[in-house]
């Protein structure tokens, strides 16, 4: 009987050393381990560990991640005005220009690849009738334009005729781009500006003159490439990296 006793006391008192509570919980996708031995010595005290390995990979990796995003994040572009210039004497023909397009425009969630079309300005001829070797002159039109850093301003070209068919039976204005602009910013960055070609104040035996019988002009804006960081940014980027891992290492070589 006192054997017994003796063996029901042993189990009694060594069931609570073995009573060890096991806590894992995640943060970000690592496992954060720890263990709380109320018997021991130190009175519960929890110990966690990191793991060295699976925790420096994924720690890297998201880091890279945090620090890449931004960069490929959609662009906002602003214009801010735009300048029409066109030939208003003679010879060739009378034009003029009304801008439409809002002031300052902008154009948000862009991203490489995309295309925005939007109208820019109308155009007419006040003449009535194009003169065959003065209004038949090309004379030059152009458009300027300002966008919001780090957009390079750029410059598109073009030309205005006056034109006669069927012997003078038919006769209009027109207006002509030489092409669009490419325009690059930053690092590496592109973007297109282009104008649609047009022909305005058509008429039988001469012109209908004034903007009602004039043309709209639309504009194109085409996101080419984006602009990559500075090596000087990179550098940065980089060494706050090595800064991170370093610090990481250490704590847990501790």
């Amino acid at each position: 009987m006192v054997g017994l006793v003796t063996i029901h006391n042993t189990l009694h008192f060594a069931e609570p050393q073995r009573k060890v509570k096991h806590r894992e919980s995640r943060l970000f996708g690592f496992v954060i381990a720890g263990s709380s031995n109320k018997g021991s010595p130190a009175g519960g005290r929890r110990e966690f560990q990191f793991g060295k390995g699976p925790f420096m990979k994924r720690l890297i990796l998201i880091t890279l991640v945090l620090l890449l995003v931004p960069f490929a994040m959609a662009d906002q572009f602003i214009l801010t005005d735009y300048t029409v210039t066109v030939n208003s004497t003679d010879p060739g023909l009378i034009i003029q220009t009304t801008n439409v397009a809002p002031m300052p425009d902008t154009f948000d969630n862009f991203n490489v690849g995309d295309s925005v079309t939007f109208r820019l300005f109308d155009i007419w001829t006040p003449e009535t009738t194009v003169n065959w070797g003065e209004d038949t002159v090309a004379q030059p039109i152009s458009v300027a334009f300002n966008f919001n850093p780090p957009l390079s301003n750029g410059v598109v070209n073009g030309s205005t005729d006056g034109y006669l068919q069927f012997l003078g039976a038919v006769q209009y204005g027109a207006v002509t781009w030489s092409g669009p602009e490419v325009v690059s910013f930053g690092q590496g960055g592109e973007y297109t500006f282009s104008l649609s070609n047009e022909t305005f104040n058509a008429g039988l035996f001469g012109l209908d003159p004034g903007p009602c019988d004039g043309a709209k002009v639309y504009a194109t804006l085409t996101y080419g490439a984006a602009s990559v960081p500075e090596p000087a940014s990179l550098m940065l980027l980089g060494t706050g990296l090595v800064g991170i891992c370093g610090l990481i290492r250490r704590r847990t070589a501790k």
